[in-house]
């Protein structure tokens, strides 16, 4: 069993504090401003959204979490994290199940194992990625109507290497998944070593944002992995935006949708340093 490591400093530690935070996310400003209603049997193959501290980062992720909690409820959630502290060379899985502050979370010990087996994949006893902790409330709360049927194979994304081949892998083993991906727009300041504009920051930044939203909508990876390389965005997640998105056009999805932007001066004024979090749904 992995235990939670980050409860209490990104998000609440006890069961009906987080409850009560993350209720307060979905029906805040920048939420959806309403809880989840009935979950129905519409299709979606996967969903972009953030990941940090819930403060921040938590109201877009109640945005892909809403949408999840109204969905059809696949067999597996297959959750693509950065490696955040550049701890591996491997793709990497894990056979243990999370003990979360709502329970136990699930992890589909026989996708992961057969995944794993054919040797592209890794795997860690040791696990302690923010990117993918800060998912398992949001996704638990989303899916307590089906809690005991829930099911992930979390995978973390160091590289790009053989993605293609992981993609096949992945869907010869299962196709009944939906892919959530972990990442963030573009960071601004000092803290991120990255001032690319010095007047009009956040309208520029904006901007940029904009462009990489409308090639994740579009499916461009390839423009988009060329324009983070060409601006020198420092986006920890961007192998995770090109695995996952041509993950999910092969699962037959055509387009995407923007439900949520926003960026993290909009909530503590900080022009200097931000980030910015935007939710797409496919």
């Amino acid at each position: 069993m992995i235990k939670s490591f980050f409860d209490g400093i990104l998000y609440k530690r006890d069961s009906e504090q987080l409850n009560e935070q993350i209720e307060y996310l979905f029906k805040g400003e920048f939420g959806p401003g309403n809880l989840p209603s009935k979950r129905g049997e519409n299709r979606v193959y996967g969903v972009i959204v953030p990941y940090s501290q819930y403060t921040y980062s938590g109201s877009a992720m109640a945005w892909a979490y809403k949408i999840l909690a109204e969905s059809y409820f696949p067999e597996t959630y297959v959750i693509l994290v950065p490696d955040t502290k550049g701890t591996y060379v491997n793709y990497v899985t894990v056979f243990d199940d999370f003990q979360m502050p709502f329970g136990t979370c699930k992890v589909d010990l026989e996708f992961a194992r057969n995944l794993v087996d054919l040797g592209l994949v890794s795997f860690t006893s040791d696990l302690q990625e923010f990117a993918l902790e800060t998912q398992l409330p949001m996704l638990m709360y989303s899916a307590k109507d089906r809690i005991n049927d829930l099911k992930i194979l979390p995978i973390i994304v160091p590289n790009l290497n053989n993605y293609e081949k992981l993609i096949e892998e992945i869907l010869n083993l299962k196709k009944d998944i939906v892919v959530i991906i972990a990442s963030e727009m573009s960071p601004y300041g000092l803290n991120y070593m990255y001032l690319p504009f010095m007047e009009n920051i956040e309208e520029n930044i904006s901007k940029q944002d904009m462009i990489l939203i409308k090639n994740m909508i579009n499916f461009e990876t390839e423009n988009y992995l060329k324009f983070v390389q060409k601006n020198r965005i420092p986006i920890i997640g961007k192998n995770c935006v090109v695995v996952g998105l041509e993950l999910i056009k092969n699962l037959g999805c055509i387009y995407g949708e923007l439900m949520c932007y926003y960026r993290s001066s909009q909530l503590n004024n900080d022009d200097n340093n931000s980030v910015g979090f935007g939710v797409v749904v496919y």
